[in-house]
């Protein structure tokens, strides 16, 4: 029987071989879980009549057409934006922005944009800010509950979010009754720019309880 002994340099090359293979795979489960959230972050959400995706550059008609919308100056604030072409630079600053998430509803049957749902980090809240708008042709359909309760859903189950925010001026009369629908609560009111705005909150135990509720029915 041939027993190996063990130098000082046998013992460094062993040594050397081990940490290389611990650092190969944790460079790799470290490639692996950032390929993994890529690929989660690029999914699309799906609901029976919607898709909801991020938003891109190819969206400046779309938004444009929304930014310029009535109900969106009146209600969320007119944003200045009089050519597709400045609605593509709004865009690419949004997209550049870490602290602002916009994504884009569009009819699966047609892939037809029709909304936005945004996520955004506000100077005047301690927590993200969930909001969304519509083009006017498509209210009364049910499509805001329909794609809110879906990205909802995506933040608090998948992405594990504990709180999320929303706001709505006090005469904004649809955006309440939505804001109720989803479990939001009331929360207090704050003056932002001379304006009256009340601030909501929603948990995620409040929202997976009711999740878990609706679907018993």
């Amino acid at each position: 029987m041939i027993r190996k002994r063990y130098t000082l340099s046998n013992l460094s090359a062993s040594n050397n071989v081990c940490t290389w293979g611990i650092s190969y795979y944790k460079f790799r489960i470290k490639f692996n879980f950032l390929f993994l959230k890529k690929i989660l972050a690029l999914k699309k959400i799906k609901t029976p009549r919607l898709n909801i995706r991020s938003l891109s550059s190819i969206d400046n008609r779309f938004i444009f057409e929304l930014l310029n919308s009535e109900d969106f100056i009146k209600n969320i604030g007119n944003r200045y934006i009089k050519t597709a072409d400045e609605a593509k630079s709004y865009i690419n600053k949004i997209l550049k922005n870490k602290y602002i998430e916009y994504n884009v509803i569009e009819k699966i049957d047609t892939s037809t944009p029709i909304g936005i749902l945004s996520y955004v980090k506000r100077d005047y809240l301690e927590i993200h800010d969930f909001g969304f708008a519509l083009l006017p042709e498509y209210y009364g359909n049910g499509y805001a509950l329909e794609a809110s309760n879906a990205y909802l859903e995506n933040l608090f189950v998948k992405k594990d979010i504990l709180k999320v925010a929303a706001i709505s001026k006090n005469d904004n009369k649809p955006s309440l009754k939505l804001l109720e629908k989803l479990g939001f609560e009331f929360s207090r009111e704050i003056k932002y720019e001379k304006e009256l705005i009340q601030v909501f909150i929603l948990s995620q135990n409040k929202f997976l309880a009711n999740l878990n509720w609706t679907l018993l029915f």
